[in-house]
């Protein structure tokens, strides 16, 4: 407050009276004395006598908040409404003469009365729950020079009404909780000169509105900050950020960009980081990171293309960290990968190409699902010596001239690796049989096999013979004998319609709503695996093979008809742990009953022969 002075006007005069100021307080007027009756005197008032002039001032803060003497006994901490009836709290920097420093924990809890807040300067902390589940606030400022250094977990966790917020410079720490479930949340700026380090678990999580956000350029460590802000599209990840928690980014589901700032120093990207991102189309993973974590990018299911930076210092993948990426069709694993985990790519159900390292010493389980080519930059031996070894099927090694020998060898052409053993560049063609014409391609194999559609009819695969013998074709084919293709189909109400097929093979229950199924195709391993709405099913011509499991633990499953005019190829634990023993049927025809009771497969002995579930039928059909 400035100091009094004397001002000398003669008499019947008027004078310019001076505006004073004072720290957190609004100036109302000069009065001629201090009891309550003094009059107002103002620059139109006429001097007649001597005078002493009084400030009155209004306070420019909440009055009335609770506060407690801290145990410095130096500073205050306000613990509450007190006997203040506002709606808005603005929060002096000043109690009996001494700062406030703190706002406790659970200090305005539940006040659905608040829509404004003010904090003051000279508070570094505000506590954990502070301004829980105020409802209807809609506005919190700092005031300028905050030296609010952290901001307590759940401080602000469902102010719904919150729509953006500016963070001070001072601030170190946003922890856990924050800001959670601020649905209307749109905007989230930080004051220049940032000092923020952390960003703690779910301190923006469920901020369904949160469109945008700039992370200061200081933070080292970002929690399971931003897990299902739904609206968020895209985030720029800050150089100096090493560690990249749990659940993170997860369940972001428009978050379509990830910007990683040159010279990032991330070494870890946590337990389901971007898990469900379903928008992300790629990501380039930073030289310095050493550690993926399981279920990382689980569920990115437009994830196209995953990048390790040159250098790349990786060295561990955890479980799942890629499963259910539909849209992945290849990834080269860095040079100084030494462990993968189990069930890398479970559900990478496009996933053609993996290329590993040399340096590998230990793999996961969970990889005799895996249709994909896996090529070795090392030998047979090394690759027999990695512990735990889980990858059965379609692994080539590595050799840059032709082997002598037959086995499974690959090499580069172009950048690309291609197995010696498919021979060079072929061109298939595509006879649809009435369907719609497809193209020719040119390659050295397929990976994937074209589609063709024709009207009333379901597609059943591709055949290497016109008169569409034995079994369709898979993929990788690249057959140079047999580079002319035939579309097979099958008449629409001969199977249920909606069933999920792929390369003319039945890989699920899909769309289909049946509970009594029509099958007139071959069915892949684990195809209805715990399908819970399947009573019955009819097997037709066509239908070549039942994989291993396909309708393991199909619990309503009762009666099972085989309609062919052949045995078709049946595989192990057929119909495992599916049926009530007094219940489940196998209905074979009555000429081909010998041929199923000779079926080589200790399931189908023991549980369908042996246990006299199978009866026979005249097969008219």
């Amino acid at each position: 407050m400035q100091e009094p002075k004397s001002l000398v006007v003669k008499e019947g005069e008027y004078v310019q009276l001076p505006v004073p100021t004072k720290d957190e307080y609004i100036f109302i007027g000069w009065y001629n004395g201090t009891d309550a009756n003094a009059g107002q005197v103002t620059n139109t008032t006429p001097i007649f006598t001597d005078m002493v002039l009084t400030a009155r001032w209004r306070a420019d803060f909440s009055e009335g908040l609770r506060y407690s003497l801290n145990a410095d006994g130096l500073s205050y901490t306000c613990t509450g409404i007190g006997n203040y009836f506002g709606n808005k709290i603005k929060f002096p920097s000043l109690y009996n003469g001494l700062p406030i420093t703190a706002i406790a924990e659970n200090a305005f809890v539940q006040n659905g009365f608040i829509n404004e807040v003010v904090i003051s300067s000279s508070i570094t902390t505000i506590g954990e729950r502070a301004f829980l589940s105020c409802r209807n606030l809609e506005k919190v400022t700092f005031d300028e020079g905050s030296k609010l250094q952290v901001i307590e977990g759940d401080t602000f966790n469902g102010c719904g009404a919150l729509a953006e917020i500016k963070i001070p410079s001072s601030v170190v720490t946003i922890s856990g909780g924050a800001f959670a479930g601020c649905d209307d949340l749109q905007t989230v700026r930080f004051a220049e000169g940032s000092k923020l380090q952390t960003i703690g678990d779910n301190a923006f999580g469920d901020c369904a509105s949160l469109k945008g956000i700039i992370i200061p350029s200081g933070v080292v460590t970002i929690g399971g900050a931003f897990n299902n802000c739904t609206s968020l599209t895209e985030i720029t990840i800050p150089s100096e950020v090493t560690t990249i928690e749990g659940n993170a980014f997860g369940g972001c589901i428009n978050l379509q960009t990830v910007i990683f700032a040159e010279g990032s120093k991330l070494q870890t990207i946590g337990d389901n980081a971007f898990g469900d991102c379903t928008s992300l189309t790629e990501i380039t993973i930073p030289s310095e990171v050493t550690t993926i974590e399981g279920n990382a990018f689980g569920g990115c299911i437009n994830l196209q293309t995953v990048i390790f930076a040159e250098g790349s210092k990786l060295q561990t993948i955890g479980d799942n960290a890629f499963g259910d990426c539909t849209s992945l069709t290849e990834i080269t694993i860095p040079s100084e990968v030494t462990t993968i985990g189990g069930d890398l790519f479970r559900g990478c159900e496009n996933l053609q190409t993996i290329i590993l390292p040399t340096g590998l010493k230990e793999i996961g389980y969970g990889y005799e699902y895996l249709n994909a080519f896996v090529f070795y930059l090392g030998d047979s031996q090394s690759w027999s010596q990695i512990d735990g070894n889980h990858f059965v099927l379609n692994v080539y090694f590595y050799s840059e001239s032709q082997p002598e020998d037959e086995g499974n060898y690959w090499r580069y052409v172009n950048g690309k690796p291609v197995a010696w053993s498919w021979g060079d560049i072929k061109t298939f063609r595509f006879i649809t049989n009435n369907g719609t014409q497809l193209s020719e391609i040119t390659g050295y194999v397929l990976y994937e096999l074209p589609v063709p559609v024709s009207t009333g009819k379901i597609f059943a695969g591709w055949y290497d013979n016109a008169s569409l013998s034995g079994s369709p074709v898979s993929t990788p084919y690249y057959n140079s004998e047999k580079t002319t293709l035939y579309a097979a189909w099958v008449e629409q109400g001969q199977q249920s319609e909606g069933l999920e097929i792929k390369n003319g093979v039945i890989v699920g229950i899909g769309t289909c709503k049946d509970t009594v199924l029509q099958i007139a195709m071959p069915v892949a391993d684990r195809a209805f695996s715990n399908c819970s709405q399947i009573t019955e099913v009819y097997f037709y011509d066509g239908c070549t093979r039942l994989g291993n499991n396909a309708f393991e633990g199909c619990q309503k499953l009762e009666k099972v008809y085989f309609y062919q005019s052949f045995v078709p190829q049946i595989g192990a634990d057929l119909f495992s742990n599916t049926w009530d023993d007094s219940e489940f049927r196998v209905y074979v025809p009555a000429d081909l009953i010998t041929l199923y009771q000779n079926v080589k497969d200790r399931y189908w002995q023991n549980s369908i022969i042996t246990a006299g579930k199978i009866e026979t039928f005249e097969n008219n059909l």
